[in-house]
């Protein structure tokens, strides 16, 4: 989930054709063997298997380029300081084409026997919850007080109207604890219009700062949605200090 760069072999500011007269043999000799091993290293890492599935059912996606088709089984993934088991028949999304950030977040993104989306996201740039898109932790408040941040269109969870706006809400919320986690738990209430996922609102520290984490799905119908239960409780997080 994470290319290539020059070698610096070449002085740009003179035509290769121009300068290979002012190489003496020696210097030349030198080139071919560092072109050489630099042509066998791309090659070994161009010719990298992709990763299956161990005996026991586990792949470290970080460690081996990962494959995109669909697993034949239940398939654990290593993850950075986590872990997380796919159903049969779901397979890793392609994010090569993605644009990388560095704003310390892990994203992961899977696609379902359907092929529909699963988004999983912990670290400091999420989305957050995205069935309360204006709701946060009152963690969080002590941030925003102190950088003089606009809170009049969120509500932290120590607002008592959290609980009367959640009632007239499309959604259902309720807890669950994963990896030793607190998690609230939030499906729409008619299965196929919304979102339905898991938010924890901190797992620790990056740097100072709260990092929470959101595993969510859109338009899963009821099957679907209790496969995809069955994965939040797969999901292991190590806890950020």
């Amino acid at each position: 989930m994470i290319g290539g760069g020059s070698t610096g072999l070449t002085d740009h500011r003179i035509p290769p054709l121009r300068q290979a007269p002012l190489v003496s043999s020696n210097n030349m000799k030198v080139s071919v063997f560092i072109i050489l091993i630099i042509a066998f290293f791309t090659t070994c890492k161009s010719n990298r298997k992709y990763s299956t599935p161990t005996s026991s059912g586990t792949i470290d996606i970080h460690e081996n380029k990962p494959s995109f088709a669909p697993f034949s089984k239940d398939t654990q993934l290593v993850l950075y300081s986590g872990l997380i088991t796919l159903p049969k028949g779901w397979r890793l999304a392609n994010d090569d084409t993605l644009l990388k950030t560095g704003d310390a977040t892990s994203r992961y993104r899977f696609h379902n026997r359907n092929g529909k989306l699963v988004f999983l996201q912990y670290g400091l740039g999420t989305i957050g919850n995205p069935a309360e898109p204006n709701v946060l932790s009152n963690r969080f408040r002590k941030g925003y007080i102190k950088n003089n941040a606009d809170t009049s269109d969120i509500i932290f969870t120590d607002n008592p109207v959290l609980n009367k706006i959640r009632r007239k809400s499309n959604y259902n919320f309720s807890s669950k604890t994963i990896s030793t986690f607190q998690a609230t738990f939030f499906k729409p209430k008619h299965s196929g219009n919304g979102f339905i996922g898991i938010y924890i609102d901190s797992i620790g520290q990056i740097a100072g700062n709260i990092a929470d984490l959101v595993l969510y799905a859109e338009s899963f119908d009821h099957i679907e949605s209790k496969e995809l239960e069955k994965m939040f409780q797969s999901l292991v997080i190590k806890d950020f200090k």
